[in-house]
């Protein structure tokens, strides 16, 4: 899976289908910590679809933590990627690496250029939730994300994260949680959607990087 199909799927993150609470129930103010569970497809009129799907993960889980989050991507190239926001660094593999070995990515650096942003009140309710438009426009890709203010993370945690937009992302929906995501390129779109979320304490170990074994720089 290339950077792009990989920023597509991190930026299309927190969409909830179903909802495991386990017990434990976000509280006005409260953090969203926990576990999401993914499904995307991919849809085109320009490119045969075997071809299309080739390399493409189809599940995901991630792991949310204030400022921290990690995916786990199957199906494709099974991507695998660890940020903090302390140090505004992406660690990240897949099976066409070196098993056990991870690559590193300064995510303040931008990605991508930024057209426009918009969001449009629409008052549509997904899943019951009552959800406004967030659109995005880049010279590469279009994406339009449906967002919650009952599920969120305080944005201030991605105020350096430029790359891929995720500071203007974070900022416009005030971290809110990504009922639903489309991202349109020019040869194919996009879908995330949630299959089950699972509010729980996580352990700061999930997130650890230390000891990790990097093979290049970060940059």
């Amino acid at each position: 899976m290339n950077k792009k199909t990989l920023t597509s799927i991190t930026l299309s993150l927190i969409l909830v289908f179903e909802i495991n609470t386990h017990g434990i129930s976000q509280s006005k103010g409260k953090d969203f910590e926990g576990l999401i569970h993914y499904q995307y497809t991919y849809v085109s009129d320009k490119l045969n679809q075997d071809s299309l799907n080739q390399g493409k993960d189809n599940e995901g889980i991630y792991f949310w933590k204030k400022g921290s989050y990690k995916g786990s991507l199957t199906g494709g190239d099974g991507n695998l990627f660890i940020y903090n926001s302390w140090d505004n660094r992406c660690y990240y593999s897949n099976n066409s690496n070196l098993q056990g070995y991870f690559y590193c990515m300064d995510y303040r650096q931008s990605t991508d250029t930024l057209l426009s942003v918009e969001i449009i009140n629409t008052n549509e309710k997904i899943l019951g939730e009552v959800c406004d438009l967030l659109i995005i426009k880049t010279p590469q890709y279009t994406s339009k994300y449906y967002f919650s203010k009952r599920y969120r993370v305080d944005p201030s945690y991605y105020k350096e994260h430029k790359a891929y937009l995720w500071d203007i992302l974070m900022e416009k929906t005030n971290g809110g949680a990504i009922l639903k995501s489309i991202t349109e390129y020019k040869d194919y779109k996009f879908e995330a959607t949630a299959t089950k979320i699972e509010l729980k304490e996580l352990d700061d170990k999930e997130f650890k990087v230390d000891g990790l074994k990097i093979i290049s720089e970060c940059n």
